[in-house]
């Protein structure tokens, strides 16, 4: 599906995952209510609701066995309402499957079709395979990166086609499908953080410290567990390794929810050092974060993602 409206990379997922959930819920639970209202497309859609929702309804969002099921919070929020609002408005569900079908793909649900072979996902990073399927090509990424066997074997294509997107990319406006793909990937990569090389380890944490955040990847728990097993000497090399990454840090964060104003990350990580002057505290820390977004629709969200860094990093510095 083409997004009319087409939105950045971070607005996106400025939905809440629990008010998703719920909406979803008030479907299932009102299911035979809508079944009596709707199209055959929505039945189907109906079918398909449940599903996810069975899916994510128990979602822990520190198991790492099942992070990509954060991506619901994609579901378009204005389509979820409109279909519980007007189950008969023909457009509107068309619309709203269409999403439905392609987060129940991502999240690796039964398919009648093949995970797509090493040889057909090459065909598509090199946009020599045009008439793929977009379901089956994040149903294939799902069973891949599940799969460690699978995953050592396309590995190489699949950095290819990740990292050949650079992160400013996501200043500028994408389509929906395109904005959920992304984050798959940031969602199973750094799902296999702890088993990536040094050399992925470091690409992840330059490219994608601040936006797995926003992904909703627990982050700090990833990076505790992998601080926490070794020799002295392998965990201060891990810890350099963070710290030196962060240095280098390609990110950039959005000042205001219109993304007119940029700043790099590793600058207002620099400007709260200076302010705290090695003495941390929950009170600098909002009092901080309140000089950013202010009177800003959804400023709640942004700055979260903001204090889930300087809770990282000033965790990590002790």
């Amino acid at each position: 599906m083409k997004e009319i409206n087409l939105q950045n990379w971070f607005s996106y997922h400025a939905q809440s995952f629990d008010n998703v959930l719920a909406g979803l819920k008030f479907l299932v639970e009102n299911n035979d209510k809508w079944l009596k209202k709707t199209s055959v497309n929505g039945k189907k859609l109906l079918f398909y609701c449940k599903a996810i929702f069975e899916q994510v309804k128990n979602y822990n969002k520190t198991d790492l066995e099942n992070l990509e099921l954060d991506v619901i919070k994609y579901l378009n929020s204005n389509l979820l309402q409109n279909f519980i609002d007007h189950p008969d408005d023909k457009n509107n569900v068309d619309s709203f499957a269409k999403q439905i079908f392609f987060i129940y793909s991502a999240l690796g649900n039964t398919l009648p079709v093949e995970v797509y072979s090493k040889l057909e996902m090459q065909e598509i990073i090199e946009g020599e395979y045009v008439l793929y399927d977009d379901n089956t090509f994040v149903y294939s990424l799902n069973k891949i990166f599940n799969d460690q066997d699978k995953f050592g074997e396309y590995q190489t294509l699949l950095e290819k086609y990740f990292f050949r997107e650079k992160p400013e990319n996501l200043k500028y406006e994408m389509e929906w499908e395109d904005a959920l793909i992304y984050s798959l990937f940031i969602l199973f990569f750094w799902k296999n953080f702890s088993f990536a090389t040094k050399e992925m380890q470091e690409t992840l944490l330059k490219n994608y410290f601040y936006t797995a955040i926003v992904c909703g990847v627990p982050v700090k728990s990833i990076l505790e567990r992998f601080l926490s097993v070794g020799t002295v000497e392998e965990l201060n090399e891990r810890r350099q390794m963070f710290f030196d990454a962060l240095q280098e840090s390609r990110e950039e964060v959005p000042l205001d929810a219109n993304f007119t104003e940029w700043k790099k990350l590793i600058e207002v990580i620099k400007a709260f050092s200076v302010r705290i002057k090695g003495a941390n505290s929950g009170f600098e820390q909002e009092e901080f974060l309140k000089t950013f977004y202010n009177n800003q629709e959804g400023r709640d969200i942004y700055r979260s993602w903001l204090r889930e860094v300087l809770n990282i990093v000033f965790s990590l510095e002790k």
